[in-house]
């Protein structure tokens, strides 16, 4: 989760946020809204984008547009790769999955990002594929106490 939605809510600027849960923030509690499936992003025009799915081994070696730590997505994602035993070329970090969009269609990279964030991008030369085995991500309401 990004630093934003705590420390605007630390100082009073807000009161909720959307977040990705867990939070790992103290000061904040999040209420779970909706689970969605990871999805992989890539350019349109990048040899993987003609399959119906990816899965981790068809990504090894490829660049990859990551989260930083310790964002629970990027701990999972790393976590995930590292059991199957893949390496990816990690290029590039970024806060905010829009920004990981936005990296890979520069062609900085393929990754994975939430459907939300994919719903926004549709058409804009990216290709969103599911992605296997099945990384839940939750989304939900972030309060201060």
């Amino acid at each position: 989760m990004p630093d934003s939605m705590p420390r605007a809510s630390g100082v009073e600027r807000c009161d909720v946020g959307f977040v990705i849960l867990p939070t790992s923030h103290s000061s904040t509690h999040g209420e779970r809204l909706i689970s969605t499936r990871m999805v992989c992003v890539m350019p349109s025009d990048h040899p993987l984008a003609k399959r119906k799915r990816i899965r981790p081994a068809d990504l090894a070696g490829e660049r990859f547009v990551s989260h930083p730590y310790p964002l629970e997505s990027r701990l999972h994602i790393d976590a995930l790769f590292a059991s199957y035993g893949i390496e990816r070329r990690l290029q590039v970090e970024t806060q905010v999955s829009v920004g990981v969009c936005a990296m890979v269609a520069t062609g900085l990279g393929v990754s994975l990002v939430d459907p939300i964030t994919a719903l926004e991008h549709r058409g804009g030369g990216l290709t969103f594929l599911p992605f296997e085995p099945v990384m839940v991500m939750d989304h939900g309401s972030g309060r201060r106490e």
